[in-house]
C-alpha cells in the first residue's frame, strides 16, 4: 500500500501544483463512504487434468475514497482518487468456505458535468465519468486437497494466499448538489471491474500447480462532499 500511497500523494502534488498556477485556483477534496454489492461470483480453479467453479453469493461490503480533483474548464473535472476497501468476505454457496479479499486503488478519474456542457442552469449538477487506474489486491481462497490413505481417500480443507495488481475501470453516473459556496453534495452510482485476482497452490500430494482466479466486479453507491478552495 505505500507505493500506491507515495503514487496518490505525487499525482495531489502535481494536480494542486498545476492548480496554483491558475489564477482560479479551481481545485477541491473529495472524500467520502460507498456501499457496494458484488454480482453473483464464481472462483474457478484449474490444474493439468480439470476445471471446476466455486459459485460465491453476491456480497455488500464498504469502501472509503479520498481524493484531490481541478476544474479543467467549466464543464470537465479530472480527479486523482484513493478508494480502500478493508477485507470482504465471500460463502460459498452450499458450503460454508469463504474466500477473503481486501484492496486499494489508484483512479485518475475524468468527470463531464451535464449542465455546463449544454449551459443550463440547474439547481443540482448531474454528471457522468469514467474512471481508470491500478488496483493492489490480497486474497485468500478455500479449496479441498484431497489424499490417498490406506482407508481410501482423505481430505482438508485449505486456503491459498496470494497478492497482484490489476488494471481497474469504473463508469459512473451522479450528480453534485452545492450546499454552501464551497461545499458540494456528491452522490454517484458506479460499475467497477477490478480485473481477475489471482493465486496459486502446490498440492505435494499429487505434485500439481493450481490456478484459481476470481472476477471482481461490482455495483457502487457513493456519497461524499468536495470542499473546494
Amino acid at each position: 500500500m505505500s507505493k500506491f500511497l507515495r503514487v496518490f500523494i505525487g499525482l495531489m502534488l502535481f494536480i494542486s501544483t498545476y492548480s496554483f498556477a491558475d489564477s482560479s485556483n479551481k481545485f477541491y477534496i473529495k472524500t467520502g463512504i460507498s456501499l457496494n454489492k458484488t454480482s453473483s461470483q464464481v472462483v474457478n480453479v484449474r490444474d493439468e487434468y480439470d476445471s471446476f467453479d466455486f459459485d460465491f453469493k453476491s456480497k455488500s461490503y464498504g469502501s472509503y475514497t479520498l481524493g484531490l480533483g481541478y476544474e479543467v474548464n467549466s464543464f470537465y473535472n479530472i480527479e486523482a482518487l484513493f478508494q480502500y476497501t478493508p477485507k470482504i468476505n465471500y460463502k460459498e454457496r452450499e458450503i460454508e468456505h469463504e474466500t477473503k479479499v481486501d484492496h486499494s486503488a489508484l483512479i485518475l478519474n475524468n468527470i463531464i458535468s451535464i449542465p455546463e456542457l449544454i449551459d443550463a442552469k440547474w439547481p443540482i449538477k448531474p454528471y457522468v465519468g469514467l474512471g481508470l487506474g491500478f488496483v493492489r489486491y490480497s486474497i485468500k481462497i478455500p479449496y479441498t486437497e484431497y489424499s490417498y490413505t490406506s482407508t481410501g481417500y482423505d481430505y482438508k480443507e485449505k486456503y491459498t494466499r496470494d497478492s497482484g495488481t490489476n488494471f481497474v475501470w469504473k463508469a459512473t453516473v451522479g450528480t453534485v448538489y452545492p450546499i454552501t459556496k464551497s461545499i458540494d453534495l456528491d452522490l454517484s452510482y458506479s460499475y467497477g471491474d477490478y480485473g481477475n485476482l489471482k493465486a496459486k497452490e502446490f498440492s505435494k500430494e499429487f505434485e500439481l500447480t493450481k490456478d484459481f482466479s476470481y472476477s471482481l466486479k461490482a455495483h457502487e453507491l457513493f456519497l461524499g462532499l468536495r470542499y473546494k478552495f
